[in-house]
């Protein structure tokens, strides 16, 4: 067996991708696994392409595309695309040099700190970062290999909608990005250790790696204690709503603007399909600052952030007419 992966390394990288694959960036392995297969070729300077090998990827090309077609057409109809959750538009590239950086230096703390100005400067640091590294070291074939596994790996999440375009990947998108980071890293020390160069820059970069490290733990452990707590509050106070909101059958669900993740729509759409009989399209989400006059079949959905609880609000069809009844859930 150890012979087997000794002839066969790739294979190792092969079983990492599928291991830490979600249903997510599943769709990209055949494009990393294509990478991969590239890079060994230049590797061997010998570019020979056998009619198996060409047969086997015209073979997992042809049915990419057709997966990509029916994704395309699921995907279409599904609550993400439809609730704008995930939409194609330019801003979202403007993200992919801060998510790059994020992958090597932690600045997801910063992003309820940044303004537009704040995050332009920090947008052209990370791109200045990314052009140096790249032109430091361009001879080296596996820079560009984990650089460009970096950009794959976050093609597919790039264009989930957040609440501001500096925002970088969630936790849970940044598996396969972070192994390009990793390689990027350890490429960069093989060289300098292999050509004897500076040993203040071995070590300052082995610092850097050091610090870096512990800062990401450090967030994640934050993350870990804090953020799953309230998403799970979130998310139960959100299911106890809609039972409640069930026993009413209302037809029409209000949600106002301030809830929990308000780039994310999708999470009440799909508890409200699963629960309640209340259609998709009765249930609206009101804009910042909006005012509606609710009659007596319909609901206000809303967020207590204080008491971190979802509460309901029912009206009689009098617009003059305060709330009558206030439920806490």
């Amino acid at each position: 067996m150890s012979e087997f992966l000794t002839k066969n390394k790739y294979i190792l990288i092969l079983f990492f991708i599928l291991a830490i694959g979600t249903k997510e960036s599943a769709i990209i392995t055949p494009a990393l696994l294509l990478l991969l297969s590239v890079y060994y070729k230049l590797e061997q300077k010998k570019i020979i392409f056998p009619k198996t090998l060409c047969l086997f990827w015209s073979a997992i090309i042809f049915i990419s595309g057709i997966y990509a077609y029916k994704q395309y057409l699921w995907q279409t109809n599904g609550i993400w695309v439809k609730s704008n959750v995930w939409i194609i538009n330019i801003i979202s590239f403007f993200r992919i040099p801060l998510i790059i950086l994020d992958n090597f230096i932690p600045i997801s703390f910063l992003r309820q700190h940044l303004t537009t100005l704040s995050a332009g400067f920090l947008w052209l640091f990370s791109v200045l970062f990314i052009l140096f590294v790249l032109y430091t070291f361009k001879r080296l074939k596996l820079i560009w290999l984990s650089f460009l596994w970096l950009l794959i790996g976050i093609s597919p999440f790039i264009f989930f909608k957040t609440e501001s375009w500096w925002e970088p990947l969630a936790s849970r998108y940044n598996y396969l990005p972070r192994f390009g980071a990793i390689l990027v890293i350890a490429t960069i020390l093989h060289y300098l250790i292999i050509n004897n160069k500076s040993r203040y820059i071995i070590s300052g970069l082995i610092y850097f790696v050091i610090i870096t490290t512990m800062a990401q733990i450090y967030f994640a452990t934050i993350k870990i204690t804090s953020e799953y707590d309230y998403v799970y509050n979130t998310g139960r106070s959100l299911v106890q709503a809609m039972k409640k909101i069930n026993e009413i059958n209302p037809k029409k669900i209000i949600v106002q603007q301030d809830h929990p993740f308000p780039a994310n729509t999708a999470h009440i759409v799909g508890v409200a399909a699963t629960i309640t009989s209340v259609n998709e399209n009765n249930i609206i989400f009101l804009q910042k600052n909006e005012k509606i006059n609710l009659n007596n079949e319909d609901v206000l959905l809303y967020w207590n952030h204080q008491q971190k609880k979802t509460n309901l609000a029912f009206q009689t069809q009098n617009p003059f007419i305060p709330i009558i009844q206030n439920q806490e859930i």
